[in-house]
C-alpha cells in the first residue's frame, strides 16, 4: 500500500495542529519544541521514501523457532520496522534472542509471553515516533526494561510516572545471577509506553 505525499503532509499537518493546541492549553512552549524536533519529519519523509512499498494498516507476525512469518523476521531474532500503520508480533520462539522493531506512524505491539530465551544475555529494542508501545514480559524469564517517552506516561509492570520525557528502570528478581536474560530498552517520542507482566 503506497503512500502518497498527501497523506503524509496531511499526519504532518494534524500533527503539528496537536502541538499547538497542546501548547495553547497548558502553556508549554511549542516553538522550542518544534526547533527540536523537526527533523523526525526528514527523518520519517525519507523512510517513506525507502520503504516504498509498505505495508498494510495491520501486521501480526508469529516467530517460531522453526521459522518466521515474514521475511523482515530472521529466526530466534526480531527486526521489524513500519513507517504507517500498527505492528502487533507475537513470539513464541523457544531461543528467543532479542532484536529490534521501530514504527514512524503507527502502534507497536509486542507479546513475549510463550518465549523462552536462548543461553546468554539478549537485548531487545523497540522504539516509535507516533503511537502507542505495548510489550507483554515474558513468564520466568528475567528481564531489565528501561522505558522512555517524550510526550507521554510510562507504566512498567505496577508502576507509572506521567509528566514531560518520564522514564522508568525495572529489573525482575534473579536478574543480575540469571544465565539466560533480556535486556529490553523501550522508548517512544509522541506515545504511552506500557510494559506489563
Amino acid at each position: 500500500m503506497k503512500h502518497s505525499l498527501a497523506q503524509i503532509w496531511g499526519i504532518v499537518l494534524i500533527a503539528g495542529g496537536v502541538l499547538l493546541l497542546l501548547g495553547n492549553m497548558s502553556g508549554m512552549d511549542v516553538g522550542e519544541i518544534i526547533s527540536t524536533w523537526w527533523p523526525l519529519l526528514l527523518v520519517a519523509w525519507g523512510l517513506s521514501m525507502l520503504l516504498r512499498q509498505g505495508r498494510g494498516p495491520r501486521i501480526d507476525q508469529t516467530i517460531t523457532s522453526a521459522g518466521v512469518s515474514s521475511t523482515s523476521v530472521s529466526t530466534d531474532q526480531l527486526g521489524q520496522s513500519s513507517v504507517f500503520g500498527d505492528v502487533a508480533v507475537r513470539v513464541s520462539s523457544q531461543a528467543f534472542r532479542g532484536g529490534s522493531l521501530s514504527t514512524v506512524f503507527g502502534d507497536s505491539e509486542v507479546d513475549l509471553r510463550d518465549c523462552a530465551l536462548a543461553e546468554g544475555d539478549h537485548w531487545l529494542k523497540i522504539s516509535g515516533v507516533f503511537g502507542d508501545l505495548n510489550v507483554s514480559l515474558p513468564k520466568d524469564v528475567p528481564v531489565s526494561v528501561q522505558a522512555s517517552t517524550t510526550f507521554g506516561d510510562v507504566e512498567v509492570v505496577d508502576q507509572k510516572k506521567e509528566g514531560f520525557g518520564p522514564t522508568m528502570n525495572y529489573e525482575s528478581p534473579g536478574f543480575q545471577t540469571a544465565t539466560r536474560k533480556l535486556h529490553i530498552q523501550a522508548s517512544q517520542v509522541f506515545g504511552d509506553v506500557l510494559i506489563r507482566s
